[in-house]
């Protein structure tokens, strides 16, 4: 059995849309959380198995993607407007079925993350 859970993450400033798929790609959850350290943390730590998470480079990239990488077995951001990627209805759900092959082959990594201190709510 594969433990492995696919996290695609809508960052805004406020909240983060979150799906989960599990390895053989079903959607397993969906859930909206607080911009908050504390609030991303706990929903992390109750999940199970090897946790690889995805999510567009923005202005909370670089907070999220430091928050997150010792917490979960691998961090992705996306630049999924340079790939005409994030144009499809439900975003988060497209940012994992669309984007995650490539993220996973290091087609669309972001190799630029800028720090904005602002995300740290």
């Amino acid at each position: 059995m594969n433990d492995a859970k696919y996290i695609g993450l809508d960052v805004h400033q406020a909240t983060i849309s979150v799906a989960i798929l599990d390895s053989a790609g079903k959607l397993v959850m969906e859930a909206i959380l607080e911009t908050k350290a504390e609030t991303i943390l706990q929903f992390i730590r109750g999940l199970r198995g090897s946790l690889h998470v995805t999510f567009e480079e923005g202005t909370c990239a670089a907070w999220l993607h430091d928050l997150l990488k010792p917490h979960v077995t691998q961090v992705l951001v996306c630049d999924l407007a340079q790939n005409n990627l994030g144009k499809v209805g439900n975003k988060t759900i497209a940012t994992m079925h669309a984007s995650w092959p490539s993220c996973c082959t290091g087609a669309i990594l972001s190799r630029s993350i800028t720090a904005n201190t602002a995300c740290e709510l």
